[in-house]
């Protein structure tokens, strides 16, 4: 069975020759929740950050669904389905509710069937009163 995220012996740093990933493997199956664990300055955030293409990668694979994705730019990784939600400053600040959300339906823009933004203040009816915020 192939995992449906992999890394294999992913290497990564914000600063060439800094590594800050080391050699991390990763399997992670369809329907599985994975934990990792680890004390401030680890790099939990560094691999999940190389992961998504936002920390450069020296050395190793990222593979999803057996494709190897490593070296697809942060922008175009989210066609093959992977995307990152970060813990916080994930919106923009300056923009309306409805701008925001605008945003992330352009994401789907390329398929036939993507949501609205009506379809997404349905999802979610208490963004629909805060939409001009």
């Amino acid at each position: 069975m192939t995992a449906l995220l992999q890394t294999r012996g992913l290497v990564a740093g914000y600063e060439p020759g800094l590594a800050i990933v080391k050699g991390a493997s990763i399997s992670v199956a369809e329907g599985e929740i994975v934990v990792i664990l680890g004390p401030n300055g680890a790099g939990k955030s560094s691999l999940i950050k190389a992961i998504a293409g936002l920390v450069p990668v020296t050395d190793g694979q990222v593979l999803l669904r057996g494709q190897d994705i490593t070296r697809v730019p942060a922008h175009l990784k989210i066609r093959h389905g992977l995307a990152f939600v970060p813990q916080t400053e994930n919106i923009f600040p300056l923009m309306t509710v409805e701008d925001n959300l605008r945003v992330a339906i352009g994401i789907f823009a390329d398929r036939p069937t993507g949501p609205g933004i009506d379809e997404m203040f349905a999802l979610f009816p208490d963004l629909a009163r805060l939409r001009s915020q």
